[in-house]
């Protein structure tokens, strides 16, 4: 695989605080908006909205993680299981 600099020379790679590589940043962007409430039911998975009970078992899962999860993500990484309920 051929380096990032290779393909794309003028581009200067960016790095996020965890030293994970991102996009170029996008002027005047803003997010999409929020997806309602609702439980969606695919093929091979449910999603659920978010409730503070989750939080518990989230977090447990999360604290595995060096912190890199969060590169794309807005919010987080959360200090506690309390700090991720409050989100």
């Amino acid at each position: 695989m051929l380096p990032f600099e290779t393909l794309s020379p003028s581009l200067k790679p960016h790095q996020d605080t965890f030293g994970n590589p991102v996009g170029q940043p996008i002027p005047d962007w803003s997010g999409c908006h929020r997806l309602p409430d609702i439980v969606m039911t695919g093929r091979t998975c449910v999603l659920k909205p978010y409730t503070p009970a989750f939080a518990p078992g989230l977090f447990e899962e999360f604290a595995k993680d060096s912190g890199g999860m969060w590169t794309y993500l807005p919010y987080g990484p959360f200090e506690t299981a309390e700090d991720l309920a409050d989100s």
